[in-house]
């Protein structure tokens, strides 16, 4: 291995840091003679412009610090929808989003996160204390079901067929139009909609890449 994830991780968590970004994951592999080096950020309205400012904020840095002998191919990236939800941003940055949780005893509960109580000095890592609320829509019938986070195991955001841009416009069943009561309609259209729609997916913002370095 051309270099080790620790020592690029060393390099550039500072950087990023200082800049807004949070640094979810960095994984270094070599393909073939090539270094692979990934990296995701994340921040509250990540969007392609971020990415692109992060690859150049990696790329003077991994120039600067040269822990990579070799040359590499820099990918720098969002974590992406399907990220599993482990620490306490995920969470915050999950509200009003769909919400699929799997429970110590076994079950899943999958509802919208409408509600989340999370102290502020959160663990990075380890169970993540807090409680949420998930907004189940069990046929058109709503209920609130209240989850202990650090008894949670596993928990994604679900892409979904509706977006709801306003916490104030939602209660769990909605629709293209909503004026903010939701009618037999809704019911009905969310009783259709029980998984994600291939067509409307909440794509990661754009990858940003570097050619190969010497």
């Amino acid at each position: 291995m051309h270099a080790d994830t620790g020592s690029v991780t060393r390099a550039v968590a500072p950087v990023l840091t200082e800049a807004g970004f949070d640094l979810e994951e960095v994984d270094v592999q070599l393909v073939g003679a090539r270094t692979v080096v990934r990296v995701l950020v994340d921040r509250d309205g990540l969007d392609a412009d971020d990415v692109t400012a992060a690859t150049l904020l990696v790329d003077e840095v991994l120039t600067a610090a040269d822990p990579i002998r070799g040359p590499y191919v820099l990918e720098v990236s969002s974590p992406g929808v399907d990220r599993p939800l482990t620490r306490p941003r995920h969470w915050r940055r999950a509200l009003q989003r769909i919400v699929v949780a799997t429970l110590a005893d076994g079950r899943t509960v999958r509802g919208r996160l409408v509600a989340l109580e999370m102290p502020d000095d959160a663990p990075i890592d380890g169970p993540v204390p807090g409680a949420a609320v998930l907004r189940e829509n069990l046929k058109g019938r709503l209920r609130d079901t209240a989850i202990d986070i650090a008894e949670v195991t596993h928990a994604v955001v679900e892409i979904e067929f509706r977006h709801v841009e306003s916490p104030g416009l939602d209660d769990g069943a909605d629709d293209a139009t909503d004026d903010g009561a939701d009618d037999a309609h809704d019911a009905h259209d969310d009783e259709l909609d029980d998984g994600p729609d291939p067509d409307d997916t909440d794509p990661p913002a754009a990858a940003g890449t570097t050619e190969a370095k010497a």
